[in-house]
């Protein structure tokens, strides 16, 4: 179980069109440390303080987000809970 006081786990789950098989990007949010470590789905690990997160979020955003709406695939955004894994990455 992860201590829910300084880390936290989500993965987002995707299809892309034409392809059957589910991806997924997984997640670890350490508090502590301010750090975020991501897990694409070739199995590439890296880790980025929370400020170049965040820049990183915003450069994506606005550069991608447009291009896959309406027609990009569904992307599914889940929290790893107490309680299992939750859709929305909301609380418990």
């Amino acid at each position: 179980m992860i201590d829910d006081r300084t880390l936290h786990e989500y993965r987002i789950r995707f299809r892309i069109d034409g392809d059957g098989a589910e991806r997924q990007v997984l997640a670890v949010a350490d508090g502590r440390a301010q750090t975020i470590t991501v897990e694409l789905p070739d199995g590439v690990r890296v880790t980025i303080d929370v400020v170049t997160a965040r820049a990183v979020y915003m450069l994506l955003h606005e550069a991608v987000y447009s291009s896959l709406e309406p027609t990009g695939p569904l992307l599914r955004l889940e929290r790893n809970t107490a309680d299992g894994w939750a859709s929305g990455g909301a609380g418990r």
